[in-house]
């Protein structure tokens, strides 16, 4: 008789191996021949003063084939024999073990990546192989929501994380988690208007693909009450500028005349301050803004610009924005009715090569443009619908239905 009947035979299996590994540690050894399942009997009586026949043992490791699981009394001498009560007594035993020992590896890692935000000195403020080090950062802990957090609070108290891991690798797919959260921090330790206008512009677009009009209102307001230098970088007045189509497009106020303001400014010699990146550019990012708030024909002139001007797109390390803009593009064509033109853009568009920090706000744009040119089919919608979903941008719901 087994010693459960509710448990299924996979949990019963799991069980059973970590049971296996613990009467192993505890005995010294492993347990591969009969030798040791009849020394391994010994043991058992020794340190518990119960039998156990060492056939028992033999088809609980699987020495001797059987067609049923250890009975409940079976296992009960091995859980003794390991100093526990019961089998859920040892695993959650083991399993607290299991997350003290990542819990210090996490300590570990963390302590250590905080000191090299802190310690290295980088002179450029377009340093690849700190930047590089920092995306591989982020990459590999993208999943560990609350390492994640306990780093973004202590780099953003260092130059480093505040240009390289917050400004220069904006994580648009966890603006609703972690890197949202981090932009509190960023504003609390940046009392600059630039900084301020940085993070408050980004959590606009947040509240804006929540569709949390509330927050919009708060944050946009906050941002009206900031003055900007001349000198201010491109891509925070892009922020800036971005934040104002945001608002207006939550209160469905005619944009017109912001554009053309937007169009002026742009034409002034104010962005002329040393924008070599593209992913940096005024351009590209306020772009990316016209494309959701509707904004097609004004988004077109900005995308044609970034074509023209920027060598660096067609680089390995500028792929990803040539496919962003390229994505935009099809989707701007796409809403004019321009369907051919749209197709044929859509063709050189490849999903796998968009940038990770944005894969799956890109893809979910992908995939309404999908089903704009070629209808789609369920699977399209399942995969937009699970986007959304894991996200919160629920203001994708409004873009898919055009």
């Amino acid at each position: 008789m087994s010693y459960s009947n509710s448990i299924s035979p996979d949990t019963i299996s799991n069980s059973h191996s970590i049971l296996k590994k613990e009467i192993e540690r505890k005995f010294g050894q492993q347990i591969i021949t009969a030798k040791e399942c009849l020394q391994l009997a010994e043991d058992i009586y020794s340190r518990t003063s119960s039998l156990i026949n060492f056939n028992t043992i033999r088809r609980f490791f699987g020495l001797v084939k059987t067609q049923y699981p250890a009975s409940k009394a079976t296992i009960n001498i091995f859980c003794a024999y390991c100093g526990h009560a019961t089998i859920e007594n040892l695993l959650n035993s083991v399993n607290e073990a299991q997350q003290k020992t990542e819990n210090k590896k996490d300590t570990i890692l963390l302590n250590y990546l905080v000191l090299i935000f802190k310690s290295t000195n980088v002179n450029d403020d377009d340093d690849e192989t700190f930047n590089s080090f920092v995306k591989i950062t982020i990459e590999h802990l993208n999943k560990n929501v609350g390492l994640m957090k306990l780093l973004q609070k202590e780099i953003v108290k260092t130059k480093n994380g505040i240009e390289f891991y917050f400004e220069k690798n904006v994580n648009y797919d966890q603006l609703n988690s972690f890197y949202g959260d981090g932009l509190q921090d960023y504003i609390n330790e940046s009392p600059e208007a630039e900084k301020q206008v940085f993070a408050l512009s980004l959590l606009c677009l947040k509240n804006w693909l929540m569709n949390d009009e509330k927050s919009l209102a708060l944050n946009f307001e906050k941002v009206q009450k900031l003055t900007l230098p001349n000198n201010t970088p491109g891509f925070i007045w892009a922020r800036y500028f971005s934040a104002i189509l945001f608002h207006a497009d939550s209160l469905q106020i005619d944009t017109e005349k912001i554009l053309i303001e937007t169009y002026a400014f742009h034409s002034t010699n104010k962005l002329k301050n040393g924008d070599t990146k593209v992913s940096q550019s005024f351009e590209f990012i306020y772009a990316n803004a016209l494309i959701l708030t509707d904004n097609h024909e004004h988004a077109l002139y900005y995308i044609n610009h970034t074509l023209k001007s920027y060598k660096d797109l067609y680089t390995t390390e500028g792929n990803y924005c040539l496919q962003k803009l390229l994505l935009l593009k099809a989707i701007a064509l796409s809403r004019q009715k321009n369907i051919a033109e749209s197709k044929k853009i859509y063709q050189l568009l490849k999903p796998s090569k968009f940038y990770f920090l944005s894969a799956r706000l890109d893809t979910a744009l992908y995939l309404i443009l999908t089903k704009e040119i070629n209808k789609g089919n369920s699977k399209t919608e399942e995969q937009l619908n699970k986007i959304i979903t894991e996200s919160g941008f629920l203001k994708l719901k409004t873009m898919a239905a055009g």
